[in-house]
This record gives C-alpha cells, structure tokens and sequence, in this order.
C-alpha cells in the first residue's frame, strides 16, 4: 500500500524548454499541411477504384540509392495492398524528371496517388508542398508519406 508521502511529485520538476518562436510556427505551419493532405485524401478516396494504383517516389541526396529511398514507400504500399504503377527517383539539387513523370500519370488516370518517404520529397518549402497538394486535390489524387509532416 502507497503511503501520503509516495504520492507526493518531485520537490524539482524538470520542464521542457519552451518552444522558440520558430519552432512553433514550424509546428503550426507542419500541423496545418498535415490536415490539408488529410483532405486531399480523403477527397480522393471518395471516388476510390477497386484496385489502387500508386507511384513510389523519393528524392535523393546526389550519389545517393533510389532503392534505399523507396524501399519504405514500397512497404507501406504492400501493406496498405496498393498496387504500385511506377517508381521515381529524382535527385536533390537538381531538375525533377521524376517528379513531373509521376504527376503525368496521376493526370492521365494511369495512378490514384503518391506514396513518398516524407514531405520533404515532395517540396522544398511550405509553399511548394502546398502548391503540389492542391495541384493532387485537383486531380482527386492522394498523397501518402511514410513519415507525416509534424513527424519532420
């Protein structure tokens, strides 16, 4: 049996630091795209197919291994059961061929969406990445990260 005094806290409670105010408009900025491709997806599931037709992409840093970088977007869509149409890879710095192929076949049907490690694939700033999710939303296609937004 607990006595009085083990249910007491700590005489010295360790806070975390307080966010700065960069970080927390990183958080809000992160939390706020989150729930926009939360939407996107949604939207694009209303009109779901039967079989799903995804394209893997990832962007890679130069010298880097396109199949180290879709390995975890290929996991993700073997266990969600999509059936992957393509696979990307374009790397970081430079143009993004990839990036537009993949956008092709969402825009002529041959794809229902995106699988990608994390946001930072898809665009370099905030708003690149949003322009690219309303860029999907217009085409009813969704967009699944491996790692979702507030987790960068």
């Amino acid at each position: 049996m607990l006595t009085a005094s083990q249910l007491r806290p700590p005489t010295a409670l360790s806070l975390p630091a307080a966010l700065s105010a960069r970080e927390e408009r990183a958080l809000a900025g992160a939390s706020r795209l989150y729930a926009l491709r939360r939407r996107v997806n949604a939207d694009a599931s209303a009109t779901s197919a039967v079989t799903v037709y995804v394209v893997l992409y990832a962007l890679t840093d130069p010298g880097g291994s396109p199949r180290d970088q879709l390995a975890e977007p290929q996991a993700l869509a073997h266990a969600r059961g999509y059936v992957v149409h393509a696979r990307f890879c374009d790397t970081a710095g430079g143009t993004r061929p990839g990036w537009a192929t993949a956008q092709r076949a969402i825009a002529e049907g041959r794809a229902h969406g995106i699988i990608a490690s994390s946001r930072a694939a898809i665009g370099g700033s905030d708003q690149q990445y949003e322009f690219d999710l309303h860029w999907l939303a217009r085409h009813r296609a969704a967009l699944w990260l491996v790692r979702p937004e507030p987790a960068l």
